[in-house]
């Protein structure tokens, strides 16, 4: 996968691997969350509160054509459309203020561990995905190297006549 631009976004704040203390204060000053009575961090997601599995693509290669089960949960995505809508993306997050970056991993077993890079438009997405993915020791760290980047951009919205997809 592409990189996103470096010379826009090295003129942003972009935040890498924070402490959840420093995503909560930063997710609270931008008025992202709440605090609750308890002390949690309470978000208010929009329209979307879920997944919305008629808008799951997968780009159609010959390398994985047949590797996928094809239907109404794994549609195809020509390439053309997947470099517009990743294109379109890349702007949108190259224009924001903040990015937030989590370097982690899925599984303990080192036979099965994958890298993962998360990239966020919000502070609260990177504290919520601190939670989903295992937080890798400050050693691990230096050696991060992402098999699988994830770019969350909630804000950006895909337009379904010209992109392919089902909704925005």
């Amino acid at each position: 996968m592409k990189k996103l631009r470096r010379s826009k976004l090295q003129k942003q704040n972009i935040h890498r691997n924070l402490s959840v203390s420093a995503l909560v204060e930063k997710a609270i000053k931008k008025k992202e969350v709440v605090s609750s009575k308890t002390g949690a961090v309470v978000v208010f997601t929009g329209k979307y509160t879920g997944r919305s599995p008629k808008d799951r693509f997968i780009v159609d290669t010959p390398e994985v054509h047949d590797q996928i089960d094809w239907g109404k949960i794994n549609m195809p995505m020509a390439k053309e459309n997947f470099e517009r809508l990743y294109k379109k993306i890349n702007k949108f997050l190259s224009d924001q203020e903040d990015n937030y970056i989590y370097d982690g991993y899925v599984c303990a077993d080192e036979k099965y561990k994958m890298h993962v890079r998360v990239i966020s438009e919000y502070a609260y997405q990177s504290l919520f995905i601190q939670h989903l993915l295992r937080r890798p020791t400050p050693e691990e760290l230096k050696k991060h190297t992402p098999a699988l980047t994830v770019i969350c951009a909630p804000s950006c919205f895909a337009d379904p006549k010209i992109d392919g997809t089902n909704s925005e």
